[in-house]
């Protein structure tokens, strides 16, 4: 029996999608002030950025990471292999980020050559989450101890194995 306070929906109805930018190879460089992500990793910088604040995002087209979820870096570019999702005030964006992390976003992928997911995709993609900001932020802080302890023991696996 689910949580009763859990509301069944859709992305569309409590979120705003746009695509990344065209970033021209051109005018990206490897190095300096502000990085330009992909999705899928850092691929260059820029002298100027257009989100201040980190931003959630799907991979959506590419070889090997549509439909990954991810969390850009602050003060950054985004391109255009990224659909950036942002979640009204009734939902947190890192609540966000665990709640499709653990979803079946990849059931979205349409294309053979090249996998891609769109905007009217995500609009109609249904989820459920907990109406209130309390328990997402619980749930949420919860997750990010679990991760970043994840991350420790990883790193320290990596220690030993060097050091053995």
């Amino acid at each position: 029996m689910r949580s009763t306070n859990l509301r069944d929906t859709v992305l569309g109805d409590f979120c705003s999608f746009k695509y990344g930018k065209t970033i021209r190879k051109s005018e990206v460089s490897p190095e300096g002030l502000f990085p330009v992500f992909s999705g899928y990793q850092i691929v260059g910088y820029l002298d100027s950025y257009m989100y201040e604040d980190s931003q959630l995002l799907v991979v959506c087209r590419g070889v090997g990471g549509t439909g990954d979820i991810k969390i850009s870096p602050k003060n950054c570019s985004i391109t255009n292999l990224s659909i950036i999702i942002s979640p009204d005030k009734r939902v947190d964006k890192k609540y966000l980020y665990w709640l499709l992390k653990n979803s079946n976003i990849y059931s979205l992928r349409t294309g053979s050559a090249q996998p891609q997911i769109t905007i009217a995709d995500l609009e109609r993609f249904s989820v459920a989450y907990h109406d209130s900001r309390l328990d997402q932020k619980a749930i949420t802080h919860i997750l990010d101890t679990l991760d970043k302890k994840i991350e420790l023991n990883q790193q320290m696996n990596e220690t030993l194995e060097e050091i053995a």
